[in-house]
């Protein structure tokens, strides 16, 4: 499925009964007198139905209240925010970008005062590009819309009916990948000719397997087109197959990131293009440092290396890879590791087709959590300023 000239919101994981609240479980009583397990189903399916709207409603037409959203945003205009803590100035660059993992899947708790902390972050840095993952809610996309839409333009600029699916007519409903970008307004790339697509991945894991969310959540790729003063940039973001336990999906992230590669090529050479986002996929590399005795010597970083990262590093120059060994503990922290090496590690790139034009890093940093979730998610923010 392709979404072409459309931008994506985020979804709240809200759940909703195919935009019917009201009557949902009204249908059918029971089958025979003595049919004490419909009647058990029955309940439970109400009981569903009342959670679901007790938890967020029913959003038939997220777009609309998206809508109201921006419109409200431009209407407050700018908004004053503290950024004496930011180091430094804005660099002088051609690009600026800011990729995040925000960690929004459906019942997460603190979302709301994390999307504030994210941008918070966002208007102080002036990305020219905001390419989010797991934004999944279109309430938590409507937060970011009142947060950022006077300074930001959201992408999609409308939101299709079908990036939405709702299990088995019930819920949760889900928006399709869980992408979404924002482009800065006064940024030279804003030039009223970007268009978005979404193309879900055909490597997936079993979406019967609720529990995991990933196969049922449609991972793909968002394709921003930008163009400014001559220069044409394709920007992929994504957000590729998690690993679960001992359920690593190496052949699902590797086949994936086929995918991913497949696409970029059939870009046309005029195109620079860069795919940004949340692999997970574990880095391999090696720092140097100097011990007590000044004498050299390598330690390597993490302790679990994904074997797809070696593909990754065939395929694409990794433009992040030089600050590995700055940022040791990657970009990833986690509460209670489910495999060795979840927490602590780089699974989030910014990567570029290699021989084409030469791309030059200007300034990088991670904005750093302190812990899990605190202040911003369970991923560290990826800010880089571009050059070519």
């Amino acid at each position: 499925m392709v979404f072409e000239n459309q931008n994506r919101e985020g979804w709240d994981w809200k759940l909703a009964i195919d935009g019917r609240c009201s009557g949902a479980g009204s249908g059918g009583s029971g089958t025979r007198s003595g049919g004490k397990t419909t009647i058990v189903r029955m309940g439970l399916i109400l009981l569903l139905v009342c959670a679901m709207a007790f938890i967020g409603g029913c959003s038939k037409n997220p777009e609309s209240r998206l809508a109201r959203a921006e419109s409200q945003a431009l209407a407050n205009g700018e908004r004053k925010q503290d950024c004496s803590t930011r180091e430094g100035m804005r660099p002088e660059a051609r690009l600026g970008m800011l990729s995040w993992n925000i960690h929004a899947p459906p019942f997460t708790d603190g979302v709301s005062g994390r999307l504030r902390s994210i941008s918070m972050e966002v208007l102080c840095t002036r990305p020219d590009i905001v390419l989010l993952q797991e934004v999944f809610s279109p309430d938590d996309v409507e937060s970011l819309i009142n947060l950022l839409g006077f300074a930001y333009q959201r992408l999609p600029l409308e939101e299709p009916g079908n990036q939405y699916k709702a299990f088995l007519s019930l819920g949760p409903v889900v928006r399709r990948g869980g992408l979404y970008a924002f482009l800065r307004r006064d940024s030279a790339w804003n030039s009223g000719a970007v268009q978005t697509e979404f193309y879900p991945f055909e490597a997936a894991a079993p979406g019967w397997k609720i529990y995991q969310g990933d196969g049922y959540a449609d991972k793909g790729v968002q394709v921003l087109r930008l163009q400014s003063d001559g220069d044409r940039i394709v920007i992929l973001n994504t957000h590729l197959q998690a690993q679960y336990g001992p359920s690593s999906y190496v052949p699902v992230r590797r086949d994936q990131l086929v995918e991913l590669r497949t696409l970029a090529r059939s870009i046309d050479d005029e195109h620079i293009v860069i795919a940004a986002g949340d692999f997970n996929t574990h880095a391999a590399f090696e720092c140097e440092f100097v011990d007590d005795a000044t004498q050299s010597r390598k330690k390597t970083f993490p302790g679990f290396t994904d074997p797809v990262f070696a593909r990754l590093r065939t395929d694409w120059e990794n433009l992040v890879e030089p600050f590995f060994c700055k940022y040791p503990n990657g970009t990833h922290v986690s509460p209670s590791p489910e495999y060795p090496g979840d927490s602590g590690t780089w699974i989030d790139f910014y990567l570029a087709q290699k021989n084409t034009r030469k791309l030059v890093v200007k300034s990088f940093e991670l904005i750093e959590n302190d812990g899990p979730d605190e202040p911003y998610s369970d991923h560290h923010g990826l800010l880089i300023w571009l050059e070519f």
